[in-house]
């Protein structure tokens, strides 16, 4: 029709005039036919001119047929049609002012909010068609010329009071006498949806026309909304809230006494998500540059922020009602599991509406966004809410991993990197500074404090258990991104003992999950590369977290309380410390040990160059393990030369970084010698610069003469073998120490000839005792300290079995049910009574180990737990 058109000018000037009568037509409630008629034609009129745009707007209508809407659109302007709806709606306004009580529902009454509802919705949707149609020419003079019409007629703020005054807001409910005012007719109430949903789409595209614009004309867009129009928008968002969650709007009276914005859905009721983006978008919006038209009266940052929150369990319940986990209630409710990982059946909730699967990805990253905005703007106000957002924010986070695309995934991982950063902020110290270590009872930080009560920790070490258990699942693509945010290991050294020795322990049982091939690269396809960045991320999460600022420590004096620690309160960080160095040191030392076996073992046709590029560098993770393990070597043998010359430290983390611990338990001597075997076959260990050798042959020294039968027991570490005897070969070397070759101890004197003369000429003699496998008399000569060392040790595991929650005797465990490491129900041995499991398989794996021989029951099966 509109190439007919194009061809005779006559009937597009025609159609602009008759437009321009439509939207000059006085809105009355005269029950008069003749104006029910004029009525009628008036609202045909606007709704024909605005099909024929949309269908212009088409990328399959000819380029006549744009051309022609083109010039309608022009025409329409031309007119100053926008001018004249805001003429229009601004008298139906004060129409309706003046009706209040029963008769704003009388017959008179609804007639006039039904027709201004019509009229308003076709006004609209041209503006919508108008719009979208510059927006597909990218025509940036006719997106200026129809804001600045907006801008001037200020239609949109005179429609957006329209909106929320179309039904009258109902009187206070007497207890005794005659009953309030009826209800709106259902007629009236469906008009009613109808503007309330233009007006939004109209909103929404506000947007577009904002990307537009050059940045110099941009804030015209505001200026263009006027000063009602984002106060509209949150009235409609929060009622459209109310309507889903069931709770209260806050709002004297809801503007929406049904719920609006239905979308059709397969089994349960959806709706659009376009309120609530508008909503959320208002919160987060600054409205500093805008003063003038910002949210007024103002939306507290407090009230923003539990919105929000609404907001994000409303998305996450929409995520898992489309993942199957919801039932429907005989009233019509929608209950939805809200849990995740070991989490689920722990949590539900009750909607009467949720968002429809397509749109709640797009909802949960502008409530994300909307959290992280308010939270940098109004740090106060997220400190006072942040206990309350954290679980919600998490929730979404982890649920949405499924329907977000790798970069909005990064970017929601980022948000959540910017929170937890923020949190732990005042306790990270500048680089190379000492570590800022907050002891009871001086108060932790405002902000570090609300993340600890929002569950923070708990909230991570759930996500490391689903990852670990399940390194595909929807946790571990989170994990993958979001392990790396700074501050986390000063949150987890901060919390209450209690949930960082659970965190420490699902770390630990993640670790000995963890194939020490991951960290040899050799992933040479998306997938593979994909399945072991979680693993890899929580090797480096249990990297950062031992080596937190340990260096640091052996240059200062550590504050700590005496005293016995309070397992449920935050403030013993070197106590959290002392429990990550016990129980992460030796599975890091494990990686290590068996990635170099399998790196020495692994024949060359494998990592040949005509297999295609690898898709993830991790070799370059085991310099990060190396250097944590160094650091600890290094600090273990500061320690002991302090105690030697007379300086004792007596804190808790010196307790656990002794040469006892890191000889028996750490596993020492084989990786120590699997550093010296990587050396002399390649020249160079990832992570290892100078002081890092001379910290590996002041080790080696020490080790040789305190520990030397460990050294001398083991066999030389074969060069080559076939990749498929690697397993059995891993077997042996975590089995027996590992040996130390001499030319691996003469490679390390040759390259420290240079640097420190001294040490290499010690490290020569040494090596030459190897060679010569001298054994002495057989037995080891830890010194007159091992003794006191060893009684520290013991005093300290003491002290943790006390305080914190009892353990799984099996120390090889790598059960992770449920979504804590506290949550575990453990059972006695049904024997001694002393030893507790947490599954039977544990139980048979530790009975098998050596338990059988500690049990008094004796016998040949396994004690059952009882």
């Amino acid at each position: 029709m509109l190439a007919v058109a194009a061809a005779e000018r006559a009937i597009l000037t025609a159609l602009a005039e008759a437009v321009a009568f439509a939207t000059r037509k006085e809105i009355v409630d005269s029950s008069e036919a003749c104006e029910e008629h004029l009525h009628r034609i008036a609202e045909r009129i606007l709704f024909v001119a605005g099909t024929l745009l949309h269908a212009a707007a088409s990328p399959t209508s000819a380029p006549t047929s744009k051309a022609a809407a083109c010039d309608l659109a022009a025409a329409l302007l031309k007119c100053q049609t926008l001018h004249a709806a805001a003429r229009q709606s601004a008298a139906a306004l004060s129409q309706l002012a003046s009706q209040s009580g029963p008769e704003a529902l009388s017959a008179s009454g609804v007639r006039l909010r039904q027709r201004a509802a019509e009229l308003l919705t076709v006004n609209l949707q041209l503006v919508f068609i108008m719009s979208t149609l510059a927006l597909e020419r990218a025509d940036k003079a006719r997106v200026a010329a129809i804001l600045s019409d907006l801008q001037e007629s200020a239609l949109l703020s005179h429609v957006g009071r329209l909106v929320i005054t179309l039904l009258p807001a109902p009187g206070p409910a007497a207890a005794r006498g005659p009953p309030g005012p009826p209800a709106p007719p259902a007629q009236l109430l469906l008009a009613h949806a109808r503007a309330a949903w233009a007006f939004c789409t109209a909103l929404f595209i506000m947007d577009g026309l904002y990307d537009a614009l050059d940045k110099a004309a941009r804030p015209s867009i505001r200026r263009a909304l006027g000063p009602c129009v984002l106060h509209a928008a949150a009235v409609l968002g929060t009622a459209a809230l109310s309507a889903a969650d069931l709770q209260p709007c806050g709002l004297p009276h809801s503007p929406l006494p049904q719920p609006q914005f239905l979308r059709g859905a397969a089994e349960y009721p959806c709706m659009d998500h376009t309120p609530l983006v508008l909503l959320v978008q208002e919160l987060w919006r600054d409205p500093v540059p805008y003063s003038r038209t910002a949210l007024w009266p103002p939306v507290p940052p407090r009230t923003a922020l539990r919105l929000v929150r609404r907001v994000l369990v409303l998305a996450s319940a929409s995520m898992r009602a489309a993942a199957g986990e919801y039932a429907l209630t005989p009233s019509g409710m929608i209950t939805v599991d809200l849990g995740w990982g070991g989490r689920r059946g722990a949590s539900s909730g009750t909607f009467r509406f949720l968002i429809q699967p397509s749109e709640m990805g797009a909802l949960a990253m502008q409530a994300a966004y909307a959290v992280v905005d308010i939270a940098v703007r109004e740090p106060g106000a997220w400190d006072a809410e942040a206990p309350n957002v954290w679980g919600p924010l998490f929730s979404v986070a982890v649920h949405a991993s499924d329907v977000l695309s790798l970069g909005q995934l990064d970017d929601m991982a980022s948000y959540l990197g910017t929170l937890v950063g923020s949190a732990a902020g005042p306790l990270v110290g500048p680089p190379g500074a000492a570590p800022l270590l907050v002891a009871r009872p001086a108060p932790l930080p405002r902000s570090a404090e609300a993340a600890l009560q929002g569950g923070v920790v708990p909230l991570l070490e759930s996500l490391l258990r689903a990852t670990a258990e399940l390194p595909s699942g929807p946790e571990a693509r989170l994990v993958g991104r979001h392990v790396k945010g700074l501050g986390l290991e000063e949150l987890v050294l901060h919390s209450p003992p209690c949930q960082a020795a659970a965190y420490v322990a699902t770390l630990a049982k993640a670790l000995r999950r963890t194939p020490a091939a991951v960290l040899l690269g050799g992933l040479r396809s998306v997938s593979a590369a994909a399945a072991a960045a979680p693993l890899l991320a929580l090797v480096s999460a249990a990297c950062r977290l031992i080596d937190c600022r340990t260096l640091a420590l052996a240059y200062g004096a550590v504050t700590e309380l005496a005293g016995p620690v309070d397992a449920s309160a935050p403030g013993s960080p070197v106590f959290v410390l002392a429990l990550a160095a016990l129980q992460l040191l030796p599975e890091l030392s494990r990686l290590v040990i068996e990635a170099a076996a399998v790196h020495l073992l692994e024949p060359p046709s494998v990592s040949s160059a005509g297999e295609g590029p690898r898709f993830v560098d991790a070799r370059a993770l085991i310099a990060t393990v190396v250097l944590a393990l160094l650091r600890a070597l290094w600090w273990a043998l500061n320690l002991r030369r302090l105690r030697e010359a007379g300086t004792d430290r007596s804190h808790r983390l010196a307790s656990a970084l002794c040469l006892p611990f890191l000889v028996e338990e750490a596993g020492a001597v084989p990786l120590t010698g699997a550093l010296l075997a990587l050396l002399e076959a390649c020249g160079h260990v990832p992570g290892m610069d100078a002081s890092g050798m001379e910290t590996l042959a002041e080790a080696c020294l020490v080790l040789e003469q305190r520990y030397r039968p460990r050294v001398m027991l083991g066999k030389h570490l074969p060069q080559c073998l076939p990749l498929e005897e690697a397993p059995a070969a891993i077997a042996r070397a975590r089995a027996a120490p590992a040996a130390w070759r001499p030319q691996a101890l003469r490679v390390l004197a040759a390259m420290l000839r240079q640097s420190r003369p001294g040490l290499s000429d010690k490290v020569s003699a040494s090596a030459d005792i190897v060679d010569g496998a001298w054994f002495g008399d057989g037995s080891e000569s830890e010194g007159p300290l091992a003794a006191l060392e060893k009684e520290r040790l013991a005093a300290l595991r003491a002290e943790a079995c006390t305080v914190l929650l009892p353990a799984c005797s099996n120390p090889a465990c790598i059960n992770l049910a449920g979504d804590s490491e506290a949550g575990l129900k453990l059972q006695h041995c049904a024997r001694c009574r002393r030893a507790s499991y947490c599954c039977r398989e544990c139980q048979t794996a530790h009975w098998r180990s050596g338990h059988k021989k500690a049990c008094g029951g004796g016998g040949s099966g396994s004690g059952r737990a009882g």
